[in-house]
C-alpha cells in the first residue's frame, strides 16, 4: 500500500494481489481508493492515470434547516421546500428544466461524518447495526445525497425553487438530472 499526497489531495493505491505475492503492482491490479479533500467549490482528487482531476459544484441549496437534527430523514416525511442557486457559469445548463418536472438532486452532504462505516437505520437503537451502503444515511465515506424533487418554479437567473429537500442551508450542489 501507498500514500501518495500532493497538495490538493491524498490518494492511497492498494494492490491486493501483489502485496500478498510480494510483486510489483501492474496499473490493472490495483484497487484505488480516492480521498476527496473539500476545498470550497471544488473538490480535487488523484485518479490512476496520475492527471488531476477536479469535481465542480454546480450551486448551493438553500433550506430552513440549520442543524441536522433538524433535518426529516427522507424527503417524503415533511422536508421542506429549498431554492436552488446555480453558479453564474451553469445558468445555460439549465435550458430544458420546466416547472413540474421531476428531478433527482445529488448534494455533496458536506457536515456528514466521513468515517461512519455502521449505522443502526432510521437511527433506531434497537435495530440491528448495518453497513452504510446498505442505507441512506448521510454518514459516509463519500457524503452524496440523492434527492427526488419537483421544480416548482424557475427563473433565468439561476434560481429553483424545488419541493421536498431534506438538506441543510448552504448544501453544495453536484448535479441535477431528470428523474426516471
Amino acid at each position: 500500500m501507498a500514500t501518495i499526497t500532493t497538495q490538493s489531495a491524498q490518494t492511497t493505491v492498494y494492490d491486493p494481489i501483489n502485496s500478498i505475492h510480494n510483486r510489483p503492482a501492474t496499473p490493472q491490479m490495483w484497487y484505488l481508493r480516492v480521498e476527496i479533500v473539500y476545498q470550497g467549490s471544488n473538490m480535487p482528487y488523484q485518479i490512476g492515470n496520475g492527471k488531476m482531476e477536479s469535481l465542480e459544484f454546480i450551486g448551493t441549496v438553500h433550506t430552513p434547516l440549520k442543524q441536522i437534527g433538524d433535518c426529516p430523514l427522507q424527503e417524503s416525511e415533511g422536508a421542506p421546500a429549498g431554492i436552488i442557486r446555480i453558479h453564474e457559469k451553469y445558468l445555460r445548463a439549465m435550458s430544458g428544466l420546466t416547472r413540474g418536472s421531476k428531478v433527482v438532486l445529488l448534494t455533496w452532504l458536506h457536515q456528514s461524518d466521513r468515517n461512519t462505516l455502521t449505522t443502526k437505520p432510521r437511527n433506531n437503537p434497537n435495530a440491528e447495526t448495518t453497513g452504510v451502503f446498505a442505507t441512506r444515511s448521510p454518514d459516509r465515506p463519500n457524503p452524496i445525497g440523492l434527492h427526488e424533487a419537483e421544480i416548482l418554479s424557475i427563473s433565468p437567473n439561476g434560481e429553483i425553487i424545488v419541493s421536498n429537500v431534506e438538506v441543510l442551508d448552504g448544501t453544495p450542489l453536484i448535479d441535477i438530472k431528470p428523474a426516471l
